[in-house]
């Protein structure tokens, strides 16, 4: 994700949300891109990151294609 769009993001949601109403916010599932990380960490402080399906079963889906190429 380039910076310009970090920078659109975060000027969406400190534009349309106060920060009252962000900070209610506690969850959030999304990719754990780092980059996206810390840009939602910074509109939303009370923020818990949660891990989509998709991306938990893509990343060990490779792991562990990784190890079984090592056993082979």
């Amino acid at each position: 994700m380039s910076g310009q769009r970090n920078i659109n993001i975060k000027e969406f949601f400190l534009n349309h949300y106060s920060r009252t109403n962000r900070s209610n916010v506690t969850r959030i599932v999304m990719d754990l891109n780092s980059q996206y990380q810390l840009i939602i960490h910074e509109i939303l402080p009370n923020i818990i990151i949660v891990a989509d399906n998709f991306h938990l079963v893509q990343f060990f889906s490779g792991f562990i294609e990784g190890i079984i190429h090592k056993i082979k």
